[in-house]
C-alpha cells in the first residue's frame, strides 16, 4: 500500500470577516483530493461551519480542574496510509482571550462513531495561533502513522489558564460522526 508522509491539516472554515477572510483564499465548499497551501498537502478539511459549533476544548489551571473539558472530531483516511506531521485548526477566544500557546493533541481510533483506543498523545505542545481569530497551527513532537480506509478521531485541547487568558473554543464540524465533548 503506498504510503503519504504529509502534514495533517484540520481545516473548517468559520464564516467571519477580517483573519479568516485572508486565511480562506485556498478554501472552497467543494472536497478536494489534494489542496496545496504553504507547501503543505490537506489531508483532510471539514468546511461544513455552523456557526453555533463553537465549544471550549480546555485544560485549565489547577484552581479550574472541574472545568477541564476535551473535544473530538473525526476523519477518514484515504489515499494510503498518512503519516501527521502537524495540525492546523479554528479556534476562537473569549472577550479580551488569549494567546494560546500549547495544545494537548490526541488521536484515537473510531469505536462506533465515538474515540475508541488511544493511538498517539502529546501534552504541552507548541504552537502558533492568530491572537484576534484562535486559528491553531502545531508541529507534532513524532509523526503520527494512521492505516489507510480507516475513521480516526483527533482531539485538539487548549493548555490555557483561565486567569488571566480566559478561554478557547473550537470548532466542531458536521461531517461523518460530527464532533463531540466531554
Amino acid at each position: 500500500m503506498k504510503s503519504k508522509s504529509l502534514p495533517f491539516i484540520l481545516i473548517v472554515l468559520f464564516v467571519s470577516t477580517g483573519v479568516f477572510a485572508q486565511k480562506n483564499h485556498y478554501l472552497s465548499n467543494e472536497k478536494e483530493s489534494e489542496i496545496i497551501t504553504n507547501s503543505k498537502i490537506i489531508l483532510w478539511d471539514q468546511l461544513d461551519v455552523a456557526e453555533d459549533n463553537w465549544k471550549t476544548s480546555q485544560d485549565f489551571e489547577t484552581a479550574n480542574n472541574d472545568y477541564d473539558n476535551q473535544g473530538a472530531d473525526d476523519f477518514i483516511v484515504s489515499g494510503g496510509n498518512w503519516t501527521i506531521e502537524s495540525i492546523e485548526c479554528v479556534g476562537r477566544y473569549s472577550d479580551a482571550g488569549g494567546p494560546l500557546n500549547f495544545l494537548n493533541i490526541y488521536f484515537y481510533e473510531d469505536d462506533q462513531g465515538m474515540p475508541g483506543t488511544l493511538v498517539q498523545e502529546f501534552y504541552d505542545v507548541p504552537c502558533e495561533t492568530e491572537l484576534k481569530s484562535g486559528w491553531v497551527t502545531a508541529d507534532l513532537p513524532t509523526n503520527v502513522e494512521l492505516m489507510d480506509g480507516n475513521t480516526y478521531w483527533i482531539s485538539i485541547q487548549a493548555r490555557m489558564d483561565f486567569d488571566p487568558f480566559g478561554q478557547w473554543f473550537w470548532y466542531g464540524a458536521n461531517t461523518a460522526n460530527g464532533a463531540i465533548w466531554h
